[in-house]
């Protein structure tokens, strides 16, 4: 008896435990503390297409940090350097943490798709989030956006 109850809870605990299409199928770090950190497109895909150059070669281009603060919103910062950056935004998680709601009111990038739109709420969702990658997707004007970033630094 002892023994079906834990291979139950451990088939529970694997279950859960992937939640995300792409993975990762187990990790011990909160969804939070994942996805706070300076990220950087790796991949730009509308429709398929590799779109990444002409999102990442504009002069405004930076990568964004995602943080938060105590009492505080989440926000979203362009990553100037290291430890310089200006907050641009904020972000929150939905559909239990399943998706990913980004809203800018500021930020130098020119709208490329959903990405820079200002005053507007662009919920993504979430298909892989790793220490290190986070992929995410949404459609938009009837077309289906990609971002694959990898993270620079906690």
């Amino acid at each position: 008896m002892k023994k079906c109850f834990i291979i139950l809870f451990i088939t529970v605990l694997l279950v859960d435990a992937c939640k995300y299409e792409h993975g990762p199928f187990l990790n011990f770090r909160s969804k939070t503390q994942r996805i706070t950190g300076v990220w950087d497109v790796d991949k730009y895909l509308v429709d398929g297409a590799d779109s990444t150059r002409q999102l990442t070669r504009q002069k405004e281009y930076l990568p964004w940090k995602f943080g938060t603060t105590k009492g505080e919103v989440s926000w979203i910062a362009e990553a100037q350097s290291n430890s310089d950056y200006s907050k641009i935004g904020f972000w929150t998680f939905q559909d239990k943490k399943n998706q990913l709601m980004m809203n800018l009111y500021g930020g130098a990038l020119r709208p490329v798709g959903p990405i820079g739109i200002l005053n507007t709420e662009m919920s993504w969702n979430i298909t892989k989030l790793t220490n290190t990658k986070m992929w995410l997707e949404t459609e938009y004007n009837g077309k289906k956006f990609e971002l694959q970033y990898k993270k620079l630094q906690d």
